[in-house]
């Protein structure tokens, strides 16, 4: 891990900045100040590294036919749904019999956030205003 300021490149630790990011992940790269390259809003990382506007169309190729995207950088699971063990999005009561991990289940499940620092806090508020919304969430941001 490298230290604040520098991103990991090639396996060494590089001095981040946006120009470099932008580098790694093309024109909506962006440097979050402390350690990470993320997209920017409204885009989302593709398996190929770079970053591309975000759409539920290409969240439904990775995670499955019930898989949207959030409209800030991740993919989740559409309401009713979560995500399974095996990476997909699946009925929530076929994924409460797979998995260990009821805090997956629910409206909108986080999948897997692709952002850190100040980015990962409001990234964190949005999903607890999502779990708000489901009666059945037990967190609160408030």
């Amino acid at each position: 891990r490298c230290r604040a300021g520098y991103v990991v490149v090639d396996g060494q630790c590089t001095q981040g900045s946006v120009e470099l990011c932008k580098g790694l992940l093309g024109a909506n790269g962006l440097f979050d100040g402390l350690r990470s390259c993320l997209c920017e809003p409204g885009y989302m990382s593709l398996v190929s590294g770079s970053c591309a506007l975000g759409s539920d169309d290409d969240c439904r190729n990775v995670r499955g036919t019930f898989s949207v995207f959030d409209g800030v950088s991740n993919c989740t699971c559409a309401g009713g749904y979560a995500l399974s063990p095996s990476g997909f999005c699946v009925s929530d009561t076929h994924a409460a019999a797979t998995s260990t991990t009821p805090f997956q289940t629910g409206v909108n499940s986080e999948i897997k956030p692709k952002v850190s620092g100040f980015a990962a806090m409001k990234a964190l508020r949005a999903l607890f205003d999502r779990l708000d919304l489901n009666q059945d969430a037990v967190l609160s941001a408030r």
